[in-house]
């Protein structure tokens, strides 16, 4: 399924620090557990990352405690003891989804991709023509960077008015 432990902890507050300064795809947790349950664990990584999706585990059947888990859009909940079909079904429904968000996120950020060209150009002919003032100018550049963070932005603009004939060009060169 392609899925990497990336942590393993038996206790819910050193996990919560790793959740909160580590990206993960995948929680899987028990629901009831000493300090902290796995629901305000799972509330707490999907504050950081509303993208998580969460796999609960529980050796009870309270309704109270599906109902809480559904309301945090629970990839699966699964009971005590556990069943290893039902474990890596849920998983791979978990990766499916997560695969299939990624996947239309994905076209979506190249169909941006795709438009950049022609909207960088259109605003630096803007810029550069002076028809554009200062505020969106600074609005645009931080919506859409168009150099990295830290460089400045910078053009060169040449243009010749004269005819064209070499005297005129020698006229330019010389003023």
């Amino acid at each position: 399924m392609n899925i990497e432990i990336a942590y393993s902890s038996n206790k819910p507050l050193a996990a919560l620090e790793y959740l909160t300064s580590n990206r993960v795809d995948i929680l899987v947790t028990d629901i009831r557990m000493p300090i902290m349950t796995g629901l305000e664990l799972a509330k707490n990584a999907l504050n950081a990352y509303p993208e998580l999706k969460v796999v609960f585990v529980s050796g009870y059947e309270d309704f109270h405690y599906a109902r809480q888990a559904l309301h945090l859009k629970a990839g699966g909940y699964l009971l005590k003891p556990l069943d290893d079909d039902e474990v890596l079904e849920t998983l791979r429904t978990v990766v499916a989804g997560l695969d299939a968000s990624r996947q239309g996120r994905e076209r979506a950020s190249n169909r941006i991709l795709d438009s950049f060209g022609f909207i960088k150009s259109d605003f630096l002919m803007h810029v550069m023509e002076g028809s554009i003032d200062r505020a969106t100018v600074n609005a645009f550049l931080e919506q859409y960077p168009v150099v990295h963070p830290g460089r400045p932005l910078a053009a060169v603009i040449v243009e010749i008015d004269s005819t064209g004939s070499p005297e005129g060009l020698a006229r330019d060169a010389g003023s």
